[in-house]
């Protein structure tokens, strides 16, 4: 019954809800539709497990809400939540799950609720080149693809099981114009980022392995527990084994 019944209540609840979740109330169980790009995501047929969901999809947006207010300094106020909850849509990543492959046009940034991510490159020779890691609290996504509409030269996928919550560029642009508070959440990381990846690249060029571990352990403790060996050495551009020699230097 639910398969048949699929197509003929998705669209009832994009119309209710203006959003990708729903409810459809059939006998003594509540439907839960959770509908992406016109496909049917994820189905529950038990009251309980429709509001487990519920309750998930909100505590979720309680997090980057927590986050926006605390990043600007502005806290948002009900209406400006409200619209927050509606443009930013639930995607779930299991591990090596891909947010982005290379060749594809960025469609979405996304905050990153649980989890861990990396964006990389791959060079002719197969080898990955991780130029971005994220875990909780953290944003990924390829703004040049997105800005430019032009095919992504990276991958992003997920280093272990993730929530998300995911916008696209133009629901983006709407929030600039609508709450002053994202605005000025995103000036402040602009700053933070730029900052950031200029250390990045001074650290490059410039310094010995040691000294790009030792920036990196004291500005990212949590990706020590995050992240193997192999990726952490790539984000620094130095081998595996360069980097196990500088470890070993360290603890000793």
């Amino acid at each position: 019954m639910i398969k048949k019944n699929v197509d003929k209540y998705q669209r009832m609840c994009i119309f209710v809800h203006g959003w990708r979740r729903g409810t459809w109330l059939t006998g003594q169980a509540w439907l839960v539709l959770d509908v992406h790009l016109g496909r049917v995501a994820t189905c529950s047929t038990t009251t309980k497990d429709s509001a487990a969901q519920t309750l998930n999809f909100r505590i979720m947006h309680d997090s980057l809400i927590s986050y926006i207010n605390r990043y600007s300094g502005v806290p948002l106020d009900a209406q400006e939540e409200d619209l927050i909850r509606r443009m930013f849509f639930f995607k779930r990543l299991k591990k090596r799950q891909y947010f982005l492959q290379q060749g594809e046009v960025c469609g979405h940034f996304c905050f990153i609720v649980s989890g861990a991510m990396r964006q990389y490159s791959i060079d002719e020779k197969g080898a990955e080149h991780v130029i971005q890691l994220g875990i909780e609290n953290w944003w990924m996504g390829d703004r040049e693809s997105i800005v430019t509409l032009t095919p992504s030269k990276y991958n992003i996928d997920a280093w272990e099981n993730c929530q998300l919550l995911t916008i696209s560029h133009a629901d983006t642009i709407s929030l600039l114009d609508q709450i002053p508070s994202v605005r000025k959440m995103l000036q402040i990381m602009e700053e933070k980022n730029s900052i950031a990846n200029q250390k990045r690249l001074n650290s490059t060029i410039s310094l010995a392995a040691d000294s790009r571990y030792a920036e990196f352990v004291k500005e990212y403790p949590n990706f020590m527990q995050r992240f193997p060996q192999h990726i952490i050495a790539s984000y620094l551009g130095i081998t595996k084994e360069t980097l196990s020699r500088v470890r070993r230097g360290t603890v000793l």
